[in-house]
């Protein structure tokens, strides 16, 4: 972004609460507003405060029914070409998990950039290391999409507490493109469901949040905030598909379901 556009930004001191004697070169926009508009502009539903789009829960409901190739072939066919992500270590494969993404990226710690995006938490009075400040932006029904590069050791996002966090909040699962740890608590958990690149004792480490509800890589996927994440146990994977396509997907794939099931309901 450059400098003009971050001053710009950082004028607009009612979406953070930023202080007006802060220097605007040191702003970090941590959920950028604008931006979020602009790639999800197609939504014609509601959003929430930050303007990610809010998929309706009926339509989540639906989305469990799905497989995981019909909601590919439903990409493909409407030029949505790099949806799915796989090779996962999937906690429990019998579990499907559906949510709309919050996303975060992350990257390697710098100590300039990691001071501006303290001062910018700071300044939101967010609480905790930063992989606490996108958890609590979560709410039911959502799931959280981390993009860590797939790193493992020193990359593990969450352990039992943050992820007890996460699974009383959204109730659905999570997808790291990273580590966790406490691996043998969070399979107890219940009703829940991880997708992750591996497992480590260590805790995250030398790692910095520049952006929260931005667009996110997940190995050959991009997501956007607000898309409907799918997760199954088809060789441990995960596909996505964009807000725009939506309720198209659904009524393409609604029909099928619904023949189905009258003809599983017809006597024998």
């Amino acid at each position: 972004m450059q400098l003009k556009e971050v001053a710009k930004a950082y004028k607009k001191t009612e979406m953070f609460g930023a202080a007006e004697t802060k220097d605007p070169e040191t702003v970090v926009v941590l959920v950028m507003e604008e931006l979020i508009k602009s790639v999800t502009k197609s939504w014609e539903g509601k959003r929430d405060k930050n303007y990610r789009p809010l998929v309706s829960k009926d339509i989540l409901k639906r989305m469990k029914l799905v497989t995981t190739e019909e909601a590919w072939g439903t990409c493909r066919k409407n030029g949505y070409h790099f949806q799915f992500a796989g090779d996962w270590n999937n906690l429990h494969p019998e579990r499907v998990i559906v949510g709309r993404a919050v996303t975060c990226r992350w990257v390697p710690k710098r100590p300039d950039l990691n001071d501006a995006i303290e001062s910018q938490g700071e300044i939101e009075k967010r609480i905790g290391f930063q992989n606490s400040w996108v958890i609590d932006e979560l709410k039911e029904d959502d799931l959280i999409v981390v993009d860590l590069f797939g790193k493992i050791f020193d990359g593990t996002f969450a352990g039992d507490n943050l992820t007890t966090a996460i699974k009383s909040k959204t109730g659905t699962g999570m997808v790291i493109d990273g580590g966790i740890r406490d691996t043998q608590r969070i399979f107890d958990m219940e009703d829940f469901n991880a997708f992750v690149r591996g497992f480590d004792p260590s805790a995250i480490n030398d790692l910095s949040m520049p952006e929260i509800n931005g667009v996110t890589r997940i190995g050959n996927a991009t997501c956007l905030p607000g898309d409907v994440v799918l997760g199954t146990r088809s060789g441990v994977i995960l596909t996505f598909f964009g807000s725009k396509i939506t309720f198209l997907f659904v009524s393409e794939i609604f029909f099928f379901i619904i023949s189905l099931n009258l003809l599983v309901s017809i006597p024998k």
